[in-house]
């Protein structure tokens, strides 16, 4: 198979997790990669909203760990920190605690090369990540959003509509990073090991381009 050595490397990663707090699917671990290893240079600058458990993270830490990139990753939720801690002791990322929207002194100076946005879906907090994030991007750079593209889930397309719509706001281009043999091939997988009992095997991870 196309993608078994970067497969096996995730599943590897996979296991790393807190039982059932794994909810990327093949796919869309494929893409996070993928896409974060593509933005990866010596200066550049990468921001997780939000880690969770540390799957999505230790992909993207996984792609860049070959270059001197700066990567931040943010969690609110408390009972995740310990857990995030301990995976990231021995990496250079950077782990901020606490609701990102109460550090925005601290993002006014970022210019981002990548970002995944993997955060709750209250209506609140998707706006305040499209209004305040997206424009961090550098033109060039990769934005990543999870959990928009499910046809069956009326909270995701709600806010797919809104990135959307945010997108043609600020020049930004849909780019498929899977063709549709790897997303069949990577479909017919099993799930990762301690995945959650409802991730999907299809692709749920839009990413853009914001123009140069």
């Amino acid at each position: 198979m196309r993608h078994t050595s970067l497969t096996r490397q995730l599943t590897a990663l996979a296991k790393r997790i807190h039982p059932g707090m794994v909810s990327l699917s093949v796919c869309d671990a494929v893409v996070l990669h993928r896409a974060a290893g593509l933005c990866a240079k010596p200066g550049a600058t990468f921001l997780e909203f939000a880690a969770g458990w540390g799957f999505s993270t230790l992909c993207i830490l996984d792609a860049i760990s070959q270059t001197e990139t700066r990567f931040i990753t943010s969690e609110v939720a408390g009972d995740c920190w310990v857990a995030l801690r301990d995976l990231l002791r021995d990496t250079k990322a950077e782990l901020w605690e606490g609701d990102l929207r109460k550090q925005e002194e601290a993002l006014k100076g970022l210019a981002l090369d990548f970002l995944f946005i993997d955060s709750n879906h209250e209506p609140a907090m998707v706006s305040w990540s499209l209004r305040t994030l997206f424009p961090l991007g550098k033109p060039g750079g990769l934005i990543a959003v999870h959990d928009v593209l499910d046809p069956t889930c009326e909270v995701y397309q709600q806010e797919r509509a809104e990135v959307e719509g945010v997108m043609s706001r600020h020049g930004l281009q849909a780019v498929e990073l899977l063709n549709p043999e790897e997303k069949q091939e990577l479909q017919g997988m099993l799930p990762w090991p301690r995945s959650y009992c409802g991730v999907r095997r299809d692709l749920n991870t839009m990413v853009m381009r914001r123009g140069v």
